[in-house]
């Protein structure tokens, strides 16, 4: 199949996930949306595929595969569409612009711009409303068991890992979103050293921003 080519992307469909009509141009709206969010320019911008109708959701070098998800309850296999684009291009935008970072911070950022916008969109409560459930009751988990990529992602069948990864990086964006990106800058040159990393762009350590966090959940 010829790619159809739209202003930002190469779009192709494994069959699977057919190419309606209105979605070329729900995905360069997507992605308009998300380079305003994340405050990076499309100037200059390569074109990636994007394979619609995958076998996985991911981003490997300049393709986006994005998965056909059926209906779910009140989510529609538009809005899976929607959920896993903003979740994928999200990874693809802050890969080319701003680099890499520990995993609780590299998920948690899609985590809140693609799962938990769509989420809130469909049910009118987003993550950090669930998080305040979670800390009333005393069962929020500890970012410390989460800051290794082979903890993050061991644990990620609890729906916790990425909704409070999600909502953490949300109020984040909110409160600092300069040390956010400045830590997604500076922390490859040094990943052994994630807390000295954090207290360069935050003045603060992952327990003082846990802290910080809670609190804003009270």
């Amino acid at each position: 199949m010829t790619p159809i080519e739209t202003r930002w992307f190469l779009i192709e469909s494994t069959g699977i996930a057919p190419v309606g009509d209105g979605v070329p141009a729900f995905a360069d709206a997507i992605l308009d949306d998300l380079a305003a969010r994340l405050d990076v320019t499309l100037e200059g911008w390569t074109r990636p595929r994007l394979v619609l109708g995958a076998d996985r959701s991911e981003v490997v070098g300049d393709t986006v595969r994005v998965e056909a998800k059926e209906a779910r309850g009140s989510c529609s296999e538009v809005d899976w569409l929607e959920l896993l684009l903003r979740h994928e291009l999200t990874h693809l935008l802050i890969e080319r612009h701003w680099g890499m970072a520990p995993t609780l911070f590299w998920e948690g950022v899609p985590v809140h711009l693609g799962d938990d916008f769509v989420r809130q969109r469909l049910h009118g409560r987003d993550y950090a409303d669930r998080c305040r459930e979670l800390a009333a009751s005393g069962r929020l988990l500890n970012f410390e068991g989460l800051i290794a990529p082979d903890a993050y992602y061991r644990r990620r069948s609890d729906y916790r890992v990425d909704m409070q990864a999600g909502a953490f990086c949300g109020w984040l964006l909110d409160v600092d979103p300069g040390g956010l990106r400045r830590l997604f800058a500076i922390w490859p040159d040094d990943p052994s050293n994630t807390q000295a990393a954090l207290v360069s762009c935050f003045g603060v350590g992952l327990g003082e921003l846990e802290t910080g966090w809670r609190g804003s959940l009270v």
